[in-house]
């Protein structure tokens, strides 16, 4: 079971919004793939509140670790998008996220998980970073910890970033995270130097770099594997390209790939992500050609 915990908002488009949040895109991803995810946030006692809840018990998504704040609203996020697609983010302070709660039922679920998934983002307050390291103090030791960076305005604090690369077992970011992250450490080599740094020094199992157009890197055991481009797409919006990178990271992981197709099936995976509105399809035959490459692993 992997269980994604972490913010659920509405991504606010300019004529149209959709759910979104990182840790909810990939377990969406990951149980539209036919894994067992679980995904813990909290919501506020409003109005998007309630569409939020109605909108996952619509698409069968179980809404049962998502708590209600009456003291914080529901989260948003403002999104604005160049000619390119390429989005930027005006996301809104003190949303109900920002107080997650350490429950008895997020306890039951992360005693029996193999793959814990998080972000920056929920980490941004005190509080959240209060919940995180309570939860990882609480983690059985077989599962593993994935930690996508997603560094967020407010989120490229040493506070969050430095205890997070100590939690992780497998970590991704992009080239902009990496020249930042390589900044706090105060690292003057080349960013393979870098990578091999940060794998030494936290003990990571796999290091995954992403370069939007220009593909991707994973690093891993003293092995570097790439893609030199992501391909061809007419991209609609760049909004949940990275989430479903690790979606399909964690699922291709789970399934004991290679380094080859678990790079080329990441890839593929993110660039269908920006053929779409949002980070969510809207359809559920989008990911049948994905379903096949594990039907086809198990066959």
């Amino acid at each position: 079971m992997i269980l994604s915990i972490g913010e659920i908002l509405f991504d606010i488009f300019p004529s149209y919004r959709r759910p979104g949040g990182a840790p909810f895109n990939v377990a969406f991803h990951l149980r539209s793939l036919g894994f067992d995810a679980a995904f813990a946030s909290r919501v506020g006692a409003d109005d998007l509140g309630d569409e939020m809840i109605d909108y996952l018990r619509s698409v069968g998504f179980p809404p049962d670790l998502v708590q209600r704040d009456r003291d914080h609203t529901t989260g948003q996020v403002m999104i604005s998008l160049d000619r390119s697609g390429n989005a930027e983010f005006n996301i809104l302070p003190d949303a109900s996220y920002d107080y997650l709660e350490l429950s008895a039922q997020i306890e039951e679920k992360l005693s029996s998980a193999r793959i814990v998934y998080f972000g920056s983002l929920v980490q941004r307050t005190r509080h959240g970073r209060d919940f995180v390291k309570s939860l990882f103090a609480k983690k059985p030791s077989t599962a593993l910890c994935f930690y996508d960076v997603n560094l967020r305005p407010g989120c490229a604090l040493r506070e969050i970033v430095l205890p997070s690369l100590e939690y992780a077992d497998i970590v991704k970011m992009n080239f902009d995270e990496l020249v930042e992250i390589q900044r706090m450490h105060d690292f003057s080599g080349d960013e393979r130097a870098f990578a091999d740094f940060l794998i030494s020094t936290y003990d990571l199992k796999m290091l995954a770099l992403t370069r939007g157009s220009g593909g991707s890197e994973l690093f891993t055991g003293g092995i570097r594997v790439q893609t030199s481009e992501n391909g061809d797409v007419a991209v609609v919006d760049t909004v949940g390209a990275g989430d479903g990178y690790s979606a399909m990271l964690i699922a291709g992981l789970l399934h004991e790939w290679g380094h080859e197709k678990l790079i080329q099936a990441s890839a593929a995976f993110a660039r269908s992500i920006c053929a779409i509105e949002g980070a969510i399809p809207a359809y559920d035959n989008f990911y049948t050609p994905f379903r096949d490459l594990f039907r086809k692993a198990q066959s």
